[in-house]
């Protein structure tokens, strides 16, 4: 229902994924999923975008003011939550992730004070220390709780002229033998 209305809301399926953190594909499957499960299209494209259909407008009505009462019931659950909250994470993450979620959450948790404490080594971010760790890759075996939140994907890539005087490699131990920018996530 929320992707349905992102969707709406937005204009199109790519900027309702990235205002929901979701890929645009997982949007459009969700909708799809939606249109299933109540048995009529809600949303037609056409050259101009996405046109809401007659049931799609009756719809948005309703799915408008049931997530609007979802919201409301969860600040009465959550509404009086208040301290320090410690969030340990890489300062790429950080920036580019959670910075531009944090007008809403101080609007919705104003009683919460979020304290980041940036790391740039990996093997120290999960810990004792913070409330929540972010990290990348495989958890140590140390304990920690873990909750995938995100998925990336690795893209190998080269330009046309470097692929012409160095070779295209075929698998990914021939690329010890290149020149690579590499982040320190091992690739599996």
């Amino acid at each position: 229902m929320s992707a349905f209305v992102a969707v709406v809301e937005n204009g199109d399926f790519s900027r309702a994924a990235r205002k929901l953190a979701l890929t645009p594909s997982g949007v459009s499957r969700s909708v799809s999923r939606l249109e299933a499960r109540i048995g009529t299209k809600l949303l037609s494209r056409s050259p101009r975008g996405i046109v809401l259909t007659q049931e799609g407008r009756q719809y948005l009505s309703a799915a408008r003011k049931t997530l609007a009462t979802i919201e409301e019931a969860d600040e009465i659950s959550y509404g009086n939550l208040r301290g320090v909250l410690r969030v340990k994470c890489l300062p790429a993450f950080a920036s580019c992730q959670i910075a531009p979620l944090m007008k809403e959450f101080h609007r919705r948790y104003p009683e919460v004070r979020v304290e980041f404490q940036l790391e740039t080594d990996e093997q120290k971010l999960p810990g004792r220390d913070a409330d929540i760790a972010i990290t990348s890759g495989m958890l140590p075996d140390s304990g920690v709780v873990g909750q995938r939140i995100a998925t990336t994907r690795w893209l190998i890539c080269a330009s046309p002229a470097y692929l012409q005087d160095n070779g295209i490699p075929t698998t990914r131990g021939q690329l010890v033998n290149h020149m690579t920018l590499n982040f320190t996530v091992a690739m599996r």
